[in-house]
């Protein structure tokens, strides 16, 4: 590994790690939600999927009125999608978004990326293909 990489690898679990200090000696300041959600951002940047799930799990159950939620269940959703291949929870968690959250302006995206859960690219552009054949 480039000594440049280990650097950013160094500075970004140190802003993991200052981001979750700051929320855990702060828990109801109103930047420790979103503190939290960037350290799991960061997470899944460093491909650490596991500690992202975990960490996102954690803001749900402690901040469950916020703001941020509905956000959340998407990035959530991705994080099973993408980089778990989890497709059953990630459609769990779209589930959970569209259930709680009707009134999101995610809605129409999460709907869209829900149908779109556990298929490869080429699945993906048939089923958009054969859409807009029964649309004309």
């Amino acid at each position: 590994m480039a000594e440049s990489q280990r650097l950013d690898q160094q500075k970004a679990d140190s802003m993991v790690l200052l981001y979750n200090t700051y929320a855990t000696m702060f828990p109801n300041d109103s930047m420790s939600v979103e503190y939290l959600f960037r350290a799991a951002e960061i997470q899944m940047g460093l491909n650490k999927n596991e500690e992202c799930i975990k960490s996102l799990s954690f803001i749900q159950k402690r901040y469950p009125n916020s703001k941020i939620m509905p956000m959340l269940l998407q990035f959530k959703a991705f994080v099973y999608d993408d980089k778990l291949q989890d497709f059953d929870n990630a459609r769990a968690c779209i589930d959970e978004l569209i259930e709680k959250y009707p009134e999101s302006e995610l809605i129409p995206n999460a709907k869209a990326y829900r149908v779109m859960i556990g298929k490869n690219p080429e699945e993906v552009f048939r089923s958009m293909d054969t859409t807009m054949v029964e649309d004309n």
